[in-house]
Parts: C-alpha cells; structure tokens; sequence
C-alpha cells in the first residue's frame, strides 16, 4: 500500500483510514472515498463516443469509404449526400458514345467486390455504372445516401468541434452538424466549357460536353448519327475515345485539337496481346468469350490473371524518370507505331507527335483513334478556333466548317479549388485558399481542415498502377484516423504544418527528377507548361503510395481533447470490452479461433 500513498498521498491523507489490525494484517475498510480518482468514462474499450460523418459524393471514393466504416467502425450515423439522380460518379455522369475505361477491368475494381464476369478487357461506362450499384446493393449502403442533394457549403466550427454542412434539395436548403466530412467529389466532376471561344450561343445546332451528356437528351440510337455532321473539340481522354465511335455512325467528323500527345497502346497491354495472340484480328478491346469467364471462377487462375496485369500495370513506372533508357525505347516504339497507323495520312503524325518526352503527359491509349483519323469521313483540324457561328465552326484560316453537332471534349476543371465554398479554421476559405496553390498532408488532410478528409482528389492519382488500389488505403487510412479520434478521445484533429510543408518539400523533390515538369502542358500541372508545381498525383507509384498510406504517423498530428475525456487514460473506459456484434467480456479465445472476425481498429 505504501507504493499507492507514495503516489496518492492525498488519499492517505485525507482519508486516514486504517486498513491494518493491531497484529498488522490486512483488514477490510468499510468504506473507502475515491472522489480523488477520475471519472470512468461510461464506454467499453471498443466502441468510442457516438459519432457523425458526412460524406460528399456517392462515386468510387463515397462508397467504398462506407464499405470501410461498416467494417471497422462501430457506434456511428453516416450521411453520404449525392447530386446526381444515382450512385456512380463520373460513371453515372458521362454516358458518351465510346465511353469506357482504359485500365484493364480487372484492375479497375475495389478487392472487397470482385467481378470475374467483366464483359471486355477495357469495361464499357455503362458496365462499370453497373458494377458500381452492384456495390451499393451487396453491401447495403443505399440507407445511408441521400441522391439530388448537392452540397453548397462547408462551415467548421471550432467551438463546438464540429462541420456544419449546407444541402440544397428540391429547392429547400438545410444544415446538417457532423463530426468528420469527407470530399469524395473526385477530380473529374467539374465540365469546363470552352468560354475563351466567341459566339457559343450562336451556334444553331446541338452543343454537348462529354461530361453532362445527359443533359443533351441525344438519343442512343445509332441511326441518329448517320446523317449527321460532327465537330469534336479535343484530343483528351473523352476525345481519342468518342472520335473512333462517332467515325463508324455519322455522316462526318471534324476533331479540333492542337495539342501533341504520344497515342500508346492501352494500359496492361501485354496481357492485351496475350489475350490476341490466338485471334485472327486484333482488335481495340477484347471481349471475353464464355470459357474465358468460366476459368476466371477457380481463384487461382483468377489470381494469377489479375497479378500479372498489376505487374503489367506497374512496369513503367522508371519511365517517369529524366534520363532513364526507357524514354528513348518507348519514344522508338510509339512513333514507329503512331506512323504505322496513319500511313494512309502521314500528315497526321506530323500533328500528333510531341517534342517532349514520353510521361510527360499522360499516356493517351487511345485505341482505334488514329485508325478512324484516315478514314475518308474523318479529318484531323489543327488550327486554332477562331469563333463559333450559327453553322459551326470557323477557324483561324477563314475556314467555316458546317456542322449539326459539336461536342465538347475540352476536359474537367482539376485546378483543386473546391466546387463550393468550404470554410476551414479560423475563418479561411479553402477556395481561395487553394486558388494560389493546395497544401496539404499525404493528399488527404489540411491544417485549415480539422476533422476533414479529401478522397482521390489532390495528390491522389498515381503515374503507374491501379488507382483503386490507392483508393482503398485512403479510405483505411482515414477509417483509422477517426476510430483514434473516438476511442481515444479526440474532439479534432489536423495535420501538424511541419509534416506539411515538408510532405510538400518532398514533392517538390520528387518530381524535379521527372519528366512530368518538363516542358508540355498537363493536367497535372493546372495546364501550365515546364517546371510547374504539381499538386493532382501522388509523388511515386502505385505501389509506393500503397505502402505510404498502410501505418498512419500520429505525430505528423495535433489531437484536442474532448473536455469529458481529458484523462489521458479515458479510452480504457469502463472496464467492460465487447465487439461488434454486441457482446462482452471472454471474447479474446473466441475472437483468435475465428480469424474471420471484424475487429474495430
């Protein structure tokens, strides 16, 4: 006992109490007063307070965050907030004709659901929008999202610790207090129209952008297009796809497109060729045939499938570095292949190939484009746009171009800047904020945004593997974060700017040895050519990221208190432990012979 006065000798003290008889033997006190002692925090050891997350965007990154916390989180109400008329994200929002994804399908899917039965190598949009309510259903994440509701505002309060969200549904606004927010918006969910052209709303015909094709109302029959005469401004993503597909249904096609780009095969494409080498045509995409999706169901054939597309995928990887052998070899190979293709048009690759080296932009795979570019109803313009006109088009030669349809393959806004306003601490508007340049920590999380996630948005892309895979080791790191805050105690939290500004010291480093900062204009660089900041994709691989994102650094953080759980010893609780299905104490024996058991982090 002396050792416990030593350390409480207030207790002795003020209590003088006698626990020992005259023979010196331990004797039972009636009663002993531990107003001393701290109050037990009436939680056991597992479960944490109760709390609210909101989350902003029901694509990829809002779904497979629910997925996460339904696993590992307990005691918590989550509001996911949607805009569009149903789940998918960029998937549900571009239905363009040619639309799919240029990563291999198998790669381009959370591990948690896997698909074996995917149609074709590259997925078609509408496959993948499937493949995405598929998610939402199997894991019954539809309770917690709200559709045709869009966020327009994001206020923290630091008083109170909390995120007051305002929703805009119906024409009706209201607030909604939570605890943590995620932006799970993406990159790719802000159309920009090409505004710096002259006399848009003259044009006579239809106008339509790849990224709200919807709102057009163009119907999906083929026939539509036959007589029609289609501009196509653009030579992104959208613009190499859409251009083969439109080639084959109207009656012409026009693409505007001044930029050079080096058109490479399709991502994964060694397992591409493997998949031809017994066909008699190579075409852009393979469709898998019944025996192809039958041998998928053994997982060991499944497994070595997918892993030697990983492996594919990551190969490239050194390609991104200034110097590496690797950039002469690919630029051999891709100009010898972008000149094989439009030979009937030589011209073409006089357009299309770059002075700049290979990675420097992303890789366009663009299968089937350069082929419908020397088709006789097809033609390649590179002069600049001078304005549009009632008829369509007029470019700075003085040539009118006559069209019926012109389509706007002009891209997404991914300058980072916030599609609303988002105010962070101490008042500051994270839009303006991030107009001059966003830092942040790890991509994910800033000083100005206690108790804020930012999901696949800055500094989230990799230059080489699966982009999901990164995905999914957010959405863990970030359901580990607040599972910390909650047992441990935590009314906020926000990253230390030291870990900041040398998270971005790093970055800096980092891509100066690569060719992404040298001189071509990106995406990655907010459309700015040469040695640019760049602040859209991770600084390393896939892999690199993956490894990045498995062990969180509390001390890159600064934690607050919650007032009720100040006593640093409070997330031990109340002596009780239980899990997620409820029950209590005992459980440790059965929790190690069941492996398959959900554990809380």
């Amino acid at each position: 006992m002396s050792d416990l006065t030593d350390r409480i000798p207030s207790m002795a003290a003020a209590q003088q109490v006698s626990i020992t008889d005259a023979n010196g033997a331990y004797q039972k006190p009636d009663h002993l007063d531990f107003s001393w002692a701290p109050p037990l925090y009436e939680r056991d050891i597992n479960t944490g307070r109760r709390l609210r997350i909101v989350c902003v965007g029901a694509g990829f990154s809002g779904l497979c965050a629910a997925v996460h916390f339904q696993d590992h989180l307990a005691n918590y109400e989550l509001q996911i907030y949607e805009r569009a008329d149903d789940v998918g994200g960029v998937w549900h929002q571009n239905r363009y004709p040619g639309i799919a994804c240029d990563v291999p399908s198998h790669s381009y899917q959370l591990s948690f659901c896997e698909k074996t039965d995917w149609s074709a190598y590259y997925a078609p949009g509408a496959e993948i929008h499937g493949y995405l309510s598929t998610v939402a259903e199997r894991y019954g994440l539809r309770k917690f999202i709200k559709l045709q509701h869009t966020v327009t505002n994001a206020r923290w309060d630091e008083e109170r610790g909390k995120w007051f969200v305002t929703v805009s549904s119906g024409g009706v606004s209201f607030e909604d207090e939570c605890d943590f927010v995620l932006f799970a918006t993406g990159l790719l969910s802000k159309p920009i129209w090409p505004d710096n052209i002259p006399g848009r709303e003259s044009f006579s015909g239809t106008m339509v952008h790849t990224g709200d094709w919807r709102a057009a109302g163009l119907p999906d029959d083929p026939e539509f297009w036959a007589d029609k005469r289609v501009g196509v401004i653009g030579m992104g993503a959208s613009g190499v796809q859409i251009v083969p597909t439109l080639q084959k249904k109207a009656q012409s096609v026009t693409n505007f497109g001044r930029s050079k780009l080096w058109i490479s095969g399709g991502w994964g494409s060694k397992m591409f060729e493997k998949l031809h080498k017994h066909k008699k045509e190579h075409g852009t995409n393979y469709f898998f045939t019944e025996e192809d999706i039958a041998g998928f169901r053994s997982d060991e054939a499944y497994r070595k499938f997918r892993c030697q597309i990983e492996e594919d995928l990551g190969s490239t990887h050194e390609l991104s570095f200034r110097g590496h052998p690797l950039q002469d070899i690919f630029a051999t190979k891709f100009t010898e292949t972008m000149k094989h293709k439009v030979a009937r048009k030589p011209e073409v690759a006089d357009a299309l190939l770059p002075d700049f080296p290979v990675g420097c932009r992303r890789l366009s795979p663009g299968p089937g484009y350069l082929e419908a570019l020397c088709e006789d109803n097809c033609s390649l313009v590179t002069d600049k746009i001078e304005a549009f006109t009632p008829a369509g088009i007029r470019t700075a030669d003085g040539t009118e171009h006559e069209l019926d349809i012109i389509i706007c393959a002009t891209g997404f806004d991914v300058t980072l800047i916030p599609a609303f306003p988002i105010i962070g601490r101490g008042g500051v508007n994270i839009q303006e904020l991030w107009a001059r340049e966003s830092r942040t920590y790890l991509g994910m999380f800033s000083p100005e945004m206690p108790n804020a996630f930012n999901v696949l948005t800055t500094q989230a892309a990799a230059q080489s593997g699966s982009l999901l895979v990164v995905l999914e080791q957010q959405c863990s790191y970030i359901t580990k974060v607040i599972s910390k805050c909650q047992r441990d105690g935590y009314a906020s939290f926000a990253p230390k700017q030291q870990a900041v500004d040398d998270f971005l010291k790093y970055t800096d480093a980092y891509f100066g040895r690569t060719v992404l900062t040298t001189n071509c204009k990106s995406w990655y660089k907010n459309g700015e050519a040469g040695e640019a900041t760049i602040r859209a994709i991770w600084p390393g691989s896939g892999s690199h990221a993956y490894v990045a994102f498995q062990n969180p650094r509390w001390e890159d953080f600064d934690w607050d208190r919650l007032k009720e759980q100040e006593h640093t010893m409070s997330w031990l609780g109340n002596g009780c432990a239980a899990y997620l299905d409820g029950a209590d104490v005992h459980l440790a024996m059965r929790g190690f012979y069941r492996p398959e058991t959900h554990y809380i982090y």
